[in-house]
């Protein structure tokens, strides 16, 4: 979970940059477009990086190399993974969470623009204090989840999430001033991106037969489908209901509650001593 823990921060360190970036572009040079142009030469020198230095490490390559005789087609795969009902309870609750993650990063800096009058610049830098936390809070989580454990993990950080979202429309709701955002902002970041420490592992620990790589997959695709759903069902509610630019606090807070109770019912095999059977 350390080890997760250190690699997510780095896209949040990334992410962190992008917000601010794209908050200088709108705010200074009118052209929020920009953003996106200053942003694609690194991704591109990453990619070639990654294609030329970046090595596969010995004991997957041995892996690799054994099995390349073997043959096992995507939807036995896909079907093999499912048959895991821990699984399917890991990979719900990463929907959820991506769900929740995807909605807050697309429309939280919307929403507090247009609830507190703020500019583009202080809404990225709003939103960036709440990543700065979010990389705190994925290397502390990392610890806590190999010292206590991955359901414990997502426990606490479902309930610390919740708490913290519940305080943030609280505060909107009274109209109290912006200042007040920035801690529990904060506070959403380290419990929210702090799940990531355990969920990324469980998914792996859960997956029969050593299939990581596709079970990372299935985790991941299944997660950005539902949400992408996020965006659209907060802006309906926000638009047509009398939630109005609540929606986009709410909407996610049902998101992380519904977590609470997959946490509880996760299995988790490196601490329970459990395995599943292999066919």
């Amino acid at each position: 979970s350390k080890a997760v823990g250190r690699f997510v921060s780095g896209g949040i360190f990334g992410a962190i940059l992008g917000w601010l970036v794209a908050g200088i572009a709108d705010n200074f040079l009118s052209y929020w477009q920009m953003g996106f142009l200053i942003m694609v030469p690194p991704v591109i020198c990453i990619g070639i990086i990654n294609y030329f230095f970046l090595e596969e490490s010995p004991k997957i390559k041995q892996k690799l190399e054994s099995k390349q005789k073997e043959s096992t087609p995507l939807l036995s795969s896909i079907k093999k993974l499912l048959t895991n009902r821990f699984l399917i309870i890991v990979l719900l609750f990463c929907a959820l969470d991506l769900f929740t993650l995807w909605l807050v990063d697309d429309w939280l800096p919307f929403y507090v623009k247009e609830s507190f009058g703020i500019s583009s610049i202080e809404a990225a830098i709003f939103r960036a204090t709440s990543a700065f936390a979010g990389i705190i809070g994925i290397l502390f989580f990392g610890y806590f989840s190999d010292k206590f454990g991955r359901r414990k993990t997502l426990i606490v950080a479902v309930c610390g999430g919740l708490i913290a979202m519940i305080s943030l429309l609280a505060i909107s709701i009274m109209e109290l001033p912006f200042g007040y955002m920035y801690p529990l902002s904060a506070a959403v970041g380290f419990f929210a991106l702090g799940e990531f420490a355990a969920i990324y592992v469980l998914v792996m620990e859960n997956a029969p037969d050593n299939r990581y790589g596709m079970a990372m997959g299935l985790c991941i695709f299944i997660g950005n489908a539902i949400a992408l759903t996020g965006g659209p069902l907060a802006a309906i509610l926000a638009t047509n209901t009398v939630l109005g630019l609540h929606a986009f606090l709410i909407v996610p807070g049902i998101a992380l509650a519904l977590r609470l109770p997959l946490s509880l019912i996760a299995k988790d095999p490196a601490f329970i001593g459990f395995s599943e059977k292999k066919e």
